[in-house]
């Protein structure tokens, strides 16, 4: 008979940042592990300060979503790592799925060993873990999963879409060049509409008040949240029936790919773009931009006949690698 699937514990829900990014990822996560025939499924929002709580610390198995947090040595890098060791010891399993790992020390790296499983989500943090001797699954971004399952790309596109950025100050480059070019501007960003976490409800008041004083208040996030699409289909029909996407967002990348449109990118706070488009097989001097050139963006260059097989020969992989992903992440 087989072996009965644990109950399940997903720790690092980041829909409580509102982007379409996170929502993908945790609805595409969630119904990946409800296919694997999980028997209980309990979420945690967030990542950082939630490693103390006592349903982490003693759930069966632990799913955690790594996403793009794991960079730099930063303090929610040691809360991880610590927690897999204080599971490990008391045995109990921890799997890190759906991460990039940029810019940590070696001896961070060795310590990945304590976590039972890891599915990275890019070659270049796959590199790093294998010069490091670990074993792992190598995984395509659950955002990019979720968008080929969602939506369908039309046969006609129109126009260019331009997203937005984790770094204000190409936020802002993204924008200007959105109203200089009138092209559509489609932030990553939800607007907190009815939702009733502690963000939304500071990003509510905060676009209340720019509605009374003038947006002249609003960061570039501020501002993101004001114009992003309210629902997550929306936002992936706009990019799939563009001729073209600039962004300097790793989400939109993935959607952009999936839906198989063009895009142009702009560097995040990591390498993880770069990563993405080598995985692919996309070369990225060509896909990329740099800061300072954003203004100088006339158009999206067409996918040539090379990127085009590389393309499509990554999205039909894709529904095998889920199958896969699926028997492994629970088992």
């Amino acid at each position: 008979m087989p072996e009965p699937t644990p109950a399940v514990l997903v720790l690092g829900d980041t829909r409580g940042l509102l982007h379409h990014g996170c929502e993908l990822v945790l609805e595409g996560l969630l119904q990946l592990i409800q296919e694997a025939g999980a028997t209980k499924v309990d979420v945690v929002p967030g990542l950082q300060g939630k490693t103390d709580r006592s349903d982490v610390r003693h759930a069966e198995l632990v799913v955690l979503n790594g996403e793009g947090m794991l960079h730099h040595d930063r303090p929610v890098v040691e809360e991880t790592l610590a927690l897999a060791e204080d599971r490990r010891r008391r045995g109990l399993r921890t799997k890190l799925v759906n991460f990039s790992w940029f810019h940590n020390r070696q001896s961070s790296t060795q310590r990945l060993v304590a976590f039972e499983g890891l599915a990275p989500r890019d070659g270049s943090t796959a590199a790093t873990l294998r010069e490091a001797g670990h074993s792992f699954f190598l995984m395509t971004d659950v955002a990019a999963h979720q968008t080929l399952r969602m939506v369908h790309p039309p046969e006609q596109r129109c126009g260019i879409v331009v997203g937005d950025s984790t770094q204000p100050s190409v936020a802002r480059a993204l924008r200007k060049l959105a109203q200089h070019r009138c092209w559509s501007l489609a932030p990553v960003l939800i607007p907190p509409g009815e939702r009733s976490g502690r963000k939304a409800r500071k990003i509510a008041r905060r676009l209340q008040a720019s509605r009374l004083v003038g947006s002249w208040i609003l960061s570039d996030r501020y501002r993101g949240h004001r114009d992003g699409d309210a629902k997550t289909v929306d936002h992936l029909q706009k990019l799939g029936k563009a001729e073209g996407v600039v962004t300097g967002r790793f989400h939109q990348v993935c959607m952009a790919l999936a839906l198989g449109t063009p895009f142009l990118a702009v560097g995040s706070n990591t390498a993880k773009i770069e990563a993405l488009c080598g995985d692919v097989g996309l070369d990225p001097t060509r896909r990329m931009v740099d800061p300072e050139e954003i203004a100088n963006v006339h158009s999206v260059p067409p996918l040539s006949d090379q990127e085009q097989r590389c393309l499509d020969d990554w999205r039909r992989g894709l529904p095998s690698q889920w199958d896969r992903l699926r028997d492994w992440i629970v088992s």
